[in-house]
């Protein structure tokens, strides 16, 4: 009896440190991915906030606005979103996703098409967006249950 008891015991052990393995790899994983998207996100807001502070500045000087300059910072969004994207895609709702990316595409199209008085607001509500994504997944008690 006693031999299947430390036997069990041994087992039991190694389970137990399977476990904690797999858990720790988990943990990892999640924070080396948390620290990525939040990275990639906080980029892509703070390049939004620069185009609409551009847009905002140089709207008042109509003669002085930088459109090329604008429009690659869009187009640098643009790229740096849809790789982001494609990678949140595995564990954020598609409709979210699909609603930024629609924002950010329309914000660039007013500005192609140069009106500002649109693109200003979309650029806010994009950073908007892109805040509430990282609140929603930030790890929390609230977002736990």
């Amino acid at each position: 009896m006693p031999e299947k008891r430390e036997e069990r015991t041994k087992i039991m052990q190694k389970e137990i440190i399977v476990v904690i393995i797999v858990f720790s790899i988990m943990g990892i994983f999640y924070y080396v991915s948390q620290k990525y998207i939040n990275t990639k996100i906080n980029f892509v807001v703070a390049s939004i906030q620069e185009v609409a502070d551009l847009l905002d500045k140089d709207y008042k000087n109509k003669d002085n606005i930088n459109i090329n300059y604008i429009n690659e910072k869009l187009e640098e969004i643009n790229h740096e979103w849809e790789e982001v994207s494609k990678k949140l895609a595995i564990y954020i709702t598609h409709t979210e996703l699909d609603n930024l990316t629609a924002s950010i595409k329309i914000l660039s199209k007013y500005t192609s098409m140069e009106n500002y008085t649109d693109a200003i607001p979309f650029a806010s509500k994009c950073i908007v967006q892109l805040k509430q994504l990282l609140d929603k997944e930030d790890l929390s008690i609230i977002n736990l249950f």
